[in-house]
């Protein structure tokens, strides 16, 4: 069996901050999925259209063989449509082969994928199992996550349960990946070459912004052993000297945190790291074991100033404790990355500018604000699709930097116009810039800065 998967392309907008400062990584989902299907005695050929910058009607081009049995697309929402000419390009050029899209969109809307006579299947949710036995031909339906058309009926198959135990996974198809165009976000580094990995599936936060659906409600999570024997497979292989760890919240179990931690620290050399984390999973004991284990910068959710907004978000975080956190992280040595939204549900130009006011307040090393976006599938697009809330069900405005609601208190204008000054209210000041140069290790990081600073101010208006 012949399997061409391929990571959609993205086309990064110019208004979008992040086309200047953003990091290129692996897709998480699709590397395990290669290493799934070769495990079982599949041949596969992998395609990153994303890292490699091709549009979709390059993709065959960077094709090795002319012979596919099947084509996997994993798509997000905001290359939905880019995945979509990409499956048209390829079942152009490999008519025979069965196109199978996968990803957090085509879960979400699998009948919209099915409506492109391009697709013939899309696998919801978590895709080992699904897609292994799509491939080995079992009978379309008794394949549990699987969608499909009869004729011009759509079919969805009853959701499969999820991996109880993510060991059983092998590692990450790396060696298939163009392992040499990954690199984190301006800012975000401190060591190169550089990586980013997952460790478990799921969230112990419920935010109505968020996505569930992909990984499920439950957190899973892969053994501190087997996180280790990834991380030197790495190191063994493509002499990685940092990973950034995109769990959704690397510290939702400080048990596990602390185990990881202690095994991290007795690396020689020591790894550079970074990670996600929620300011209600962390103590002053947890952070200071992560610094001393190789964690050079941490990031919170903080999302909102307003406690009404935070409520309206499902957020669960007590705004008091804050800015201890972002203190403690600090203090143990950890660079602190904070993230905020704009144009939540409840927000209006104060609430607004109460969050400019907290990020500055808390003094963070870097902050992050993007326009909230209601992604389908999570339970803020059913609410604004329900309310008459959605201007655009345009995908390739779903990302982070184009206001797609129409919200009461903020309207679209208002929002992208915090939006695009937010940065430059944060990061232009003079306190800041002082205190970000006091605290320059290198002149590579001085560089690194002054690239991100200089994107920031030449960042293009609407």
């Amino acid at each position: 069996m012949k399997v061409l998967l391929v990571n959609s392309p993205w086309q990064k907008v110019k208004t979008n901050l992040w086309r200047y400062v953003s990091g290129v990584s692996p897709n998480s989902g699709l590397a395990s999925l290669a290493a799934y299907i070769l495990q079982a005695g599949a041949e596969v050929d992998f395609i990153d259209a994303a890292a490699e910058g091709l549009s979709p009607g390059e993709v065959p081009s960077g094709v090795k063989s002319a012979n596919y049995d099947y084509i996997g697309i994993s798509s997000a929402t905001s290359a939905f449509p880019l995945a979509l000419l990409t499956a048209k390009a390829l079942k152009a050029a490999f008519p025979q082969a069965k196109m199978v899209l996968g990803g957090c969109h085509p879960t979400a809307m699998p009948e919209e994928a099915l409506a492109s006579p391009d697709v013939d299947f899309v696998v919801r949710g978590e895709g080992e199992e699904t897609f292994l036995e799509l491939i080995s031909g079992k009978d379309p339906a008794k394949i549990q996550g699987l969608s499909y058309r009869i004729e011009n009926e759509h079919v969805n198959n009853p959701c499969r349960e999820l991996l109880p135990d993510l060991d059983v996974l092998p590692v990450p198809a790396y060696h298939l990946l163009p392992m040499h165009l990954y690199r984190p976000p301006l800012g975000g580094y401190r060591a190169m070459p550089a990586i980013s990995m997952m460790t478990a599936r799921g969230c112990p936060g419920r935010c109505t912004f968020c996505f569930h659906r992909l990984w499920g409600g439950k957190i899973r999570s892969r053994s501190p052993e087997k996180v280790m024997e990834e991380i030197d497979y790495l190191r063994s292989n493509f002499g990685i000297r940092e990973i950034t760890f995109y769990d959704d919240t690397f510290t939702f179990n400080k048990k596990r945190t602390r185990e990881l931690c202690l095994k991290l620290a007795g690396l020689r050399p020591k790894l550079s790291w970074a990670c996600e984390a929620r300011v209600d999973t962390v103590d002053t004991e947890t952070l200071g074991l992560m610094a001393e284990a190789g964690c050079h910068q941490v990031c919170f959710g903080i999302e909102s100033a307003s406690n009404e907004v935070l409520e309206n978000l499902n957020k669960r975080i007590n705004l008091d404790t804050v800015s201890g956190v972002v203190r403690e992280a600090q203090k143990a040595g950890m660079n602190v990355r904070c993230a905020f939204m704009v144009g939540n549900p409840g927000d209006n130009r104060e609430t607004m500018e109460q969050t400019l006011k907290l990020a500055r307040d808390l003094k963070p090393d870097v902050v992050q604000f993007n326009i909230t976006t209601p992604f389908p599938g999570t339970e803020m697009f059913d609410w604004a699709d329900e309310k008459g809330c959605l201007i655009t069900k345009d995908w390739s405005l779903y990302d982070h930097a184009h206001a797609v609601m129409n919200l009461p208190g903020a309207p679209p204008e208002l929002v992208e116009d915090y939006y695009n000054e937010s940065h430059r209210n944060f990061y232009m000041r003079p306190e800041f810039i002082i205190r970000k140069a006091l605290k320059i290790r290198s002149p590579r990081e001085a560089w690194m800065n002054a690239k991100a600073f200089f994107s920031i101010l030449l960042q293009p208006r609407e």
